[in-house]
């Protein structure tokens, strides 16, 4: 009878865990009109949708901490017109960023930032949709190393660059 217990205590703990790992999750086409725009982002399957922005993928609570979140922000104006103003904008801290992709497209821009621990991946993207400019930030946390660590990376710039003009 105790095993029974333990299994089933097991059972539901496990359970209970979070999804993490969406670096192989089918993506859905997502077209979302906000600001006098329409526009397309592609979004892994599962991935909890925030109840109080419709731009943004993301759940404040705290078993939700490690899965990816997608925040899509509209700006009126110009993308960045530097590299080092993408920079800026795209860290929290210049000090304690490492670019692994600096990008200048037609567009817009394409940067992802990443710890060298492999714990924190952040991918950011701008592109310019007539007189607006859509921000795209898709990133992920982890306690360690995060799961799937490069397929994770291209999953995160994968779904900034996704965003199209509709």
């Amino acid at each position: 009878m105790k095993t029974i217990s333990l299994v089933c205590v097991l059972a539901i703990t496990g359970c209970s865990k979070q999804k993490t790992d969406f670096s192989e999750a089918k993506r859905t086409t997502e077209t979302l009109t906000a600001q006098g725009i329409t526009f397309t982002v592609e979004i892994p399957e599962g991935l909890p949708k925030d109840k109080h922005d419709p731009l943004s993928w993301s759940d404040a609570r705290e078993e939700y901490d490690h899965v990816p979140h997608v925040f899509l922000r509209i700006n009126p104006g110009e993308l960045p017109k530097t590299e080092e103003a993408a920079m800026r904008e795209a860290a929290l801290r210049m000090e304690d960023a490492n670019f692994v992709r600096k990008e200048k497209r037609p567009d817009g821009w394409a940067l992802t930032d990443a710890s060298p621990d492999k714990r924190i991946v952040e991918a950011s993207r701008w592109v310019q949709i007539g007189d607006k400019v859509v921000k795209c930030t898709a990133a992920q946390v982890g306690d360690g190393e995060l799961p799937s660590y490069d397929k994770t990376k291209a999953m995160l710039e994968a779904i900034c660059d996704s965003v199209k003009a509709k």
